[in-house]
């Protein structure tokens, strides 16, 4: 066997040893046998230590196998002496090990080898090797060999039929087709007359008119919708013991179905999903801003309610936030590399945190979204009418400066610097002072609200939500955001007159009505003078920190944020003249011109603000508490190099560019027509949709995805396109029925035949809602609650909705962490904790007998049975077909005996109702 080895073509010494020695030693010996433990005596982690040996000699004899100790134990040759002594290694890696010693077990120079060396991570061999970080290629289409391929995409498939000496299965019949794209754009099972006018239609161009009018239905965007919702981990509470809800949640759900019906471009979507709040000309729809609205995404995780550790939680939930980012968007499992470079993908620790330092410089708010383009416009405008009046009066500084040596200035409102202020919303009348400013914060003998008409009618429109403890809504247009800081000894003083409350945001934690830390808000009392306002954040001293400040008064106002060790001194105040009647009627009346512009009354919902640029550091094995070198913010090395994102704010929207540009990033289009084909054809082109990495499975038409990939990026990006288009191949019309090939392609991964697809919870649900007429047409809006069986108890369970779901479609039930819908859940509904692209499909006995036995089947059953007709029509509505003959006898015989309903609810139990063929 050596002299077979031998002749074998060899890589250098070098090479070898790296490739093959090092990975084995480290993987399978030095946990025993290393500087920190030497069983027998014996360490393995350099030549010299194996020459020297242990308790029963040298472990190593260069060149000579027979007396070299370490291959008589991994040999399993002697009894007593086998090692490792969990198994026997595999023949190649003893084989490895046999040849490296035979030929005198090279070691580099000065060199020794400990278990952190395993699986070395060389980020350039694992891009090179991998196929997914590639640059798109679109291939050469082949020359149609008969009039079976449509499109290029069939030729692209028929080509590797041909190659696999396969045949493509014969059309399916027009009501299965047209029950399948019913199913797959809308969601829901044609009606009777649909499925009676396509069967009669022999215009050629009739599956294009029924595919048109599909995509065109706003149902379209409720059922893709659904699909997109369980990659962002959807839902409406925080879970965990409290399960506190997160306001407005839903306003996300509806953004995401009006950007799949307006047919958003992809990039837009994904830019909007990343930085939708830094975006220069957001999409408005009725003077609302929509782009904001996809920024939600990012705290639609789990929240502890108070947790022990802010530090530690913060890292959990960032994790997970990066983890459905990275899934959703790239296919690729980049929290995998949290607390060591990743196992098997071009991804290092240092990628992941510098991922992880935009969610440090960005954090959460209940944002006024609508009239925000208008307020844009009117805010600028009403800055350049201040600025007039501020210059027709003599500058002067209004709070004395503060002598450095007792504290760390945060922030000098009256000082600013471009970029201090970090507002969190369009806001007219909460903003801080500035030199030259100060009189118009304050007028003898009239209060702020008599001059000012833009603060006090700051509102949100009924029905939006609030945070628990009030510190969401009634803060929105409010606050002023100082810059982050890291906390300090001493405590954090704020100079400020009349009265408000002052919140600590440490890291990014929301969460705030726990025991632990309530210290964190500290409100403060009118007063007509400033006066400086401490809190105590002794606690998270070495923290990432930012304050916040929210008016409870219309004369509010922040001069300056400092730390210090010791109490600042009393603030002088400065004497104002007092303006004139006539000025003062010209200034009010030039406000108010504009107040009668502005949007005032809003609704909220969860969104991104964008914060002050922080380098976090590596977490040295994932633990916040030992630090590494600081991660500039940048993308994945592998894709765009390691050169930073030098920005003054997160850098998000430099982030989302890069992932949006083909030349930088071929992932993000690769992905997501993998999604596209896998929800149209049961399976993606790679079946594993969330992870395109060394763990996934490779595509099985990796030029069929390349070619899909390279024409959605230049033709627009457009979603129901590239729908369209994979309706209409011959591909997608292909029977399901079984064929001779599946002796050869058994799993059908090459796609010769059609695959029969159980429905989604979902579809199942609007399915009988839809044979039962209570599907009510409304769109959008706050949640349903979900009907709660008997059986469903415990800590905070929420009253129960109606059994019928008010006709609602699935989309809009609620969707609570702690108390999910038992039916759902029972057809496989994923529980939303990550991206989910690919969900179970079982079959399980629960299924049946919730079909059997569930009250809102029966009910829908026998409403159906009320409007459904004969059994011809019944058949028409269940199945979108006509009964043959022996099902037309089986079905009268049995109205004999039993009832409508009875039939109904029968053919409701039938498998050919819950699958697409």
């Amino acid at each position: 066997m050596i002299a077979i080895l031998l002749l074998l073509p060899a890589d250098t010494p070098d090479e070898f040893f790296e490739k093959k020695i090092r990975p084995a030693l480290v993987a399978n010996c030095l946990s025993c046998h290393d500087t920190q433990k030497q069983r027998g005596g014996l360490r393995l982690d350099s030549r010299a230590a194996m020459l020297k040996g242990g308790d029963t000699g040298p472990a190593l004899v260069p060149g000579d196998v027979a007396k070299s100790r370490i291959i008589t134990a991994i040999g399993y040759k002697e009894i007593g002496f086998q090692m490792p002594p969990r198994g026997k290694l595999s023949d190649a890696v003893i084989a490895d090990l046999t040849k490296w010693v035979a030929e005198g077990a090279h070691w580099p120079a000065g060199d020794k080898t400990t278990a952190a060396q395993g699986n070395k991570f060389d980020l350039a061999d694992r891009k090179a090797a991998h196929w997914s970080w590639q640059p798109l290629r679109d291939p050469v289409i082949p020359a149609p060999k008969d009039d079976w391929a449509r499109s290029a995409s069939d030729r692209l498939l028929l080509a590797d039929l041909d190659k696999s000496k396969l045949s493509p299965a014969p059309d399916t019949d027009r009501s299965t087709l047209l029950r399948r794209l019913s199913f797959d754009l809308i969601g829901l099972p044609p009606v009777s007359e649909e499925v009676e006018a396509f069967i009669a239609d022999r215009r050629p161009d009739a599956v294009e008119r029924v595919v048109d009018r599909l995509l065109a239905n706003p149902r379209f965007g409720e059922r893709w919708a659904r699909h997109w919702l369980d990659l962002v981990r959807y839902a409406e509470t925080r879970g965990h013991e409290f399960d506190f809800s997160i306001p407005n949640a839903y306003r996300y759900r509806d953004y995401v179905i009006r950007a799949l019906n307006d047919d958003v471009p992809y990039d837009r979507f994904v830019i909007e999903h990343l930085a939708g709040d830094l975006v220069s000309s957001p999409r408005t729809l009725g003077g609302s801003n929509e782009s904001i609205l996809g920024t939600g995404f990012w705290f639609l995780g789990e929240e502890v309610h108070s947790p022990v550790d802010i530090r530690a939680d913060q890292a959990d939930r960032f994790d997970n936030r990066i983890d459905v980012m990275s899934k959703t968007f790239l296919g690729l499992t980049i929290s995998c590399a949290r607390c060591h470079d990743h196992k098997f993908d071009a991804i290092s620790s240092r990628d992941y945190y510098s991922l992880y330092s935009f969610l440090t410089s960005s954090s959460y708010r209940q944002v006024r979204y609508d009239g925000w383009e208008t307020n844009r416009a009117v805010a600028a405008r009403l800055d350049t009418l201040r600025a007039e009046h501020a210059r027709r009066m003599p500058a002067f500084e209004y709070t004395p400066p503060v002598d450095t040596a007792q504290g760390e200035v945060i922030v000098d409102y009256a000082n600013l610097k471009p970029g201090q202020w970090l507002p969190d919303d369009v806001s007219f009348g909460i903003r801080p002072v500035k030199a030259g400013e100060l009189r118009l914060g304050r007028v003898v003998e009239r209060t702020a609200a008599e001059f000012d008409p833009f603060w006090s009618p700051l509102n949100y429109a009924p029905g939006s939500e609030q945070e628990p403890g009030g510190l969401g809504a009634n803060r929105s247009g409010r606050t002023i955001r100082t810059p982050g800081f890291k906390v300090a000894p001493g405590r954090v003083y704020a100079l400020v007159r009349g009265a408000g409350r002052l919140y600590a945001g440490v890291g990014s934690h929301i969460m705030l009505a726990g025991p632990l830390h309530g210290r964190l808000v500290q409100g403060f009392g009118a007063s007509k003078t400033y006066r400086w306002v401490a809190i105590d954040l002794s606690l998270y001293v070495g923290q990432p920190a930012h304050l916040e400040l929210t008016a409870n008064s219309d004369d509010f106002a922040v001069a300056r944020v400092i730390q210090s060790t010791t109490v600042p001194p009393a603030p002088t105040e400065a004497k104002l003249p007092i303006l004139d009647d006539k000025t003062f009627v010209e200034w009010r009346a030039a406000e108010q011109g504009l107040a009668k512009e502005a949007v005032f009354s809003s609704r909220l919902a969860p969104a991104m603000q964008d914060g002050t640029g922080i380098d976090e550091a590596v977490f040295v094995r994932g633990s916040h508490r030992n630090l590494g070198t600081p991660t500039p913010r940048r993308f994945l090395e592998a894709l765009a190099g390691d050169r930073p994102l030098v920005t003054p704010g997160s850098g998000r929207m430099e982030l989302a560019k890069q992932m949006v540009d083909p030349s930088i990033t071929p992932l993000t289009s690769r992905v997501m027509v993998n999604r596209v084909w896998h929800h149209l054809f049961g399976r993606g082109i790679a079946a594993s949709v969330d992870d395109l990495g060394v763990m996934g499975t490779p595509p099985t038409h990796p030029e069929l995805l390349d070619h899909l990939a390279t024409r959605f990026a230049k033709e627009g990006w457009s979603v129901k396109r590239l729908v369209r288009e994979l309706v209409l191949s011959r591909a997608y019309a292909m029977s399901s029925d079984p064929t001779a090939d599946d002796k050869t392609d058994p799993d059908n991964r090459l796609f010769h035949r059609a695959n029969v697809r159980r429905l989604s919870a979902e579809a199942v649900r609007d399915a009988l809602l839809s044979l039962s007429g209570e599907l009510r047409p409304t769109m959008f809006g706050s949640p349903t609650p979900i009907y709660l069986t008997e059986f469903q108890e415990g800590r905070g369970r929420p009253g129960s909705g109606p059994l019928n779901g008010d006709g609602r479609r699935s989309i809009y039930l609620g969707v609570r962490r702690n108390f999910l819908s038992s039916f759902l859940l029972a057809f496989d509904a994923p529980a939303p904790f990550s991206a989910v692209g690919r969900r179970t499909v079982s079959n399980v006995p629960a299924q049946s007998l919730i079909l059997m036995n569930d009250p809102f089947v029966q009910q829908q059953s026998a409403l159906w049975a009320k409007r459904g007709g004969d059994v011809r029509r019944l058949y028409l509505a269940a199945f979108g077909r006509l009964p043959t003959a022996d099902e037309m006898s089986v079905c009268e015989a049995f109205l004999k005996e039993g009832t409508p309903e009875e039939l109904a609810h029968s053919l409701v139990n039938v498998k050919e109702f819950i699958f697409v063929r």
